[in-house]
């Protein structure tokens, strides 16, 4: 409806402006395109009286043949054409066809805003559905204790014994199938990522956990090749314990938890690494 009004107001415009130039065409009706062909031919005459009654002698043929040429040249054809003057009814298509044009652009600009805010509506229905299933889903927290500060020094490695505690802090079960425990020595800046795949598994199975459930799964082995006593020595060098839980929720979906602690200087104490977000962080 919004289109049509236009269309109108276009049409009646172009017919009104087409009869306004239709009376000069009426004495033109029957008007057809002329052309006229003027043909010139010089020395017309001079190539009639060349023909005489006397003898024909080898002068007088070389004087009509070239005479002749002549002539043949000479000619000259002009055409003149003369068209008819454009209808108004050529006008108004014109007028139409322009209309038209500014009402398919106005039409494409409509359906790419519909489509943006179609766009919108379905982004902000997804994100409202991940926020439903986050608070109905399962949340695993870990943290790692040492009651025991003890190390294990062997030829060419070092060990450590930890309990990684597993918390479900989420609303639904939670089915914890993997934990992993690595130790890493370095300076900073250390990796965005922890090293996963550097890590031991020390747990691979299916084991539940409920609501507000509890695990803990003790004297988990940590081991690195190397001398403590050496690295710890060297200036900003830090040994960092850490490793990941995998679980699974009630809408079988896959998560990871990762944890990262550093051992003080003393060797007697784990505390959260900070400032590594991706080796803290609860999927």
């Amino acid at each position: 409806m919004r289109l049509s009004l236009p269309f109108s107001v276009i049409f009646l415009c172009a017919l009104c402006f087409s009869q306004g130039n239709s009376n000069p065409n009426k004495n033109n009706k029957n008007t057809k395109p002329q052309s006229s062909v003027t043909r010139t031919e010089s020395n017309q005459e001079s190539a009639h009286s060349a023909t005489v009654s006397s003898p024909p002698s080898q002068s007088s043929t070389d004087t009509k043949q070239q005479h002749y040429e002549q002539s043949t040249d000479d000619r000259i054809y002009r055409v003149d054409v003369l068209s008819e003057p454009t209808s108004g009814w050529t006008k108004a298509y014109v007028f139409i066809t322009a209309g038209i044009g500014f009402a398919g652009l106005i039409t494409v600009a409509i359906l790419w805003r519909q489509t943006n805010i179609a766009r919108d509506a379905a982004n902000a229905a997804l994100t409202n559905a991940q926020a439903v299933l986050n608070t109905e889903r399962a949340w695993i927290l870990t943290d790692l204790e040492w009651p025991n500060p003890i190390i294990t020094y062997g030829m060419e490695y070092f060990t450590l014994r930890c309990d990684i505690v597993c918390i479900n802090a989420g609303r639904t079960p939670a089915w914890i199938s993997e934990k992993r425990i690595g130790i890493f020595k370095g300076k900073e800046p250390f990796p965005r990522y922890p090293p996963l795949d550097k890590t031991q598994i020390v747990f691979a199975g299916v084991e539940p956990l409920t609501v507000t459930g509890k695990s803990i799964l003790k004297d988990a082995e940590a081991s690195h090749p190397g001398v403590l006593e050496q690295h710890t020595a060297e200036e900003g060098a830090l040994v960092v314990i850490f490793g990941s839980v995998t679980y699974r929720d009630i809408h079988d979906l896959r998560h990871t938890t990762t944890f990262g602690y550093k051992l003080n200087a003393e060797r007697t104490r784990l505390t959260r690494l900070v400032g590594y977000p991706e080796w803290n962080k609860n999927d």
